[in-house]
């Protein structure tokens, strides 16, 4: 049975339910790319329902990534002013916004000033300044980024 999940059609929320009504334990953790978090809250739902911990990667290439502020200019100057106003880069900010989620996210550089920049300390830091209008504003904006993923090409919906 769980061969046919893994390798099934079906979205990571109908995969998560039927392992759910399978499974004799029920599991800790989801991880999932960032697209999945904005785009489906049914999935963020059940895993908070059945406290499912959710870790993202690929946020920054998802959200801020090539393409993605010339696909949707607006949208990225939205997560600008927002990040403007917390006076940090982008890229803080929208871990933050992650966090303050409680969502776990997963970063990589190879940069020492990227590095510093996303350490936990700044992440919560930004995360604590972020008003609930902010936070919204933020969503939308991560929403539209990466809007010209459909679910269909995404990775983890095949």
């Amino acid at each position: 049975m769980l061969r046919s999940l893994v390798g099934s059609e079906m979205c990571i929320r109908d995969r998560m339910k039927a392992l759910l009504e399978m499974s004799t334990i029920t599991p800790h953790l989801l991880q999932v790319n960032l697209w999945s978090v904005v785009h489906d809250p049914g999935l963020m739902e059940l895993c908070s329902q059945n406290h499912i911990a959710v870790q993202v990667y690929n946020a920054m290439n998802g959200a801020l990534g090539q393409g993605a502020a010339t696909a949707a200019p607006r949208a990225r100057e939205q997560l600008d002013a927002a990040a403007s106003q917390v006076g940090m880069p982008a890229s803080t900010v929208l871990l933050g916004w992650i966090a303050k989620q409680g969502i776990v996210s997963i970063t990589r550089t190879t940069s020492m000033e990227h590095l510093i920049e996303n350490s936990p300390e700044r992440v919560l830091v930004a995360a604590s300044m972020l008003s609930a209008a902010m936070q919204d504003q933020i969503r939308r904006a991560v929403k539209a980024l990466m809007h010209r993923n459909s679910p269909h090409s995404h990775p983890n919906n095949p």
